[in-house]
């Protein structure tokens, strides 16, 4: 049977818009899942209401698909979202931490400072995993904790704002990757304090463990 002209031009002219369209769908798609993936790459990862306001409902979408690929990993009881693939954002392993719910953080104080280890007291023989002061500061700051000073009641606005302006400038990789006594030495931080705020709001018990000198 032939085929009208008039009648091909408008299959092909069909033809061309559907594969117009689902190229446009397969790129929106993919740049969401781009922009998703640089969010939840910082250290603090992105919450969902940020998604929403600035990705739309589509980024739920892909954070279902991405989970479900183990590129991401979702908190759902804070409503988090870290990336979790080749690059995973640096607050990731305090994530699934406090994800996983109560434990113990086992603390050594030495004459360079405090280290911490949760759920085990070795975190490179053992099954332990290291928490910096850094991580647990910057978990509480995220919840609203921000008495973490050496001053009364732990507050000092301007020392709050010093430590955060620093973070954001990304000095050093950023205060997860700073060692514990640039805290207390620079920010006015103090360092018992974050660590007894920061087991209280996940729910762990503090042990100590001596501090061996090797030397």
């Amino acid at each position: 049977m032939k085929i009208k002209e008039s009648k091909l031009r408008r299959i092909i002219r069909k033809t061309i818009t559907e594969t117009f369209h689902d190229s446009q769908s397969m790129h929106g798609t993919q740049d969401v899942s781009a922009q998703l993936l640089d969010l939840a790459s910082r250290p603090e990862g992105v919450s969902l209401d940020e998604l929403m306001a600035k990705l739309g409902r589509a980024a739920f979408d892909e954070v279902d698909r991405l989970s479900e690929e183990g590129i991401v990993f979702l908190d759902d009881q804070e409503g988090i979202v870290y990336a979790s693939g080749s690059q995973p954002s640096t607050g990731l392993a305090s994530a699934v931490r406090r994800y996983m719910g109560e434990g113990t953080l086992y603390v050594t104080r030495g004459p360079y400072g405090m280290s911490v280890s949760a759920n085990d007291p070795d975190p490179y023989g053992g099954d332990g995993e290291p928490i910096s002061v850094g991580e647990m500061v910057l978990d509480l700051l995220a919840n609203g904790n921000d008495d973490i000073f050496q001053s009364p009641q732990g507050v000092d606005p301007s020392a709050l704002a010093r430590l955060q302006q620093k973070h954001m400038e990304g000095v050093q990789g950023g205060m997860q990757r700073w060692d514990s006594e640039v805290f207390e030495q620079y920010y006015d931080v103090d360092n018992e304090r974050v660590l007894r705020l920061y087991a209280k709001l996940r729910n762990h018990d503090i042990r100590d463990v001596p501090y061996d000198d090797y030397e």
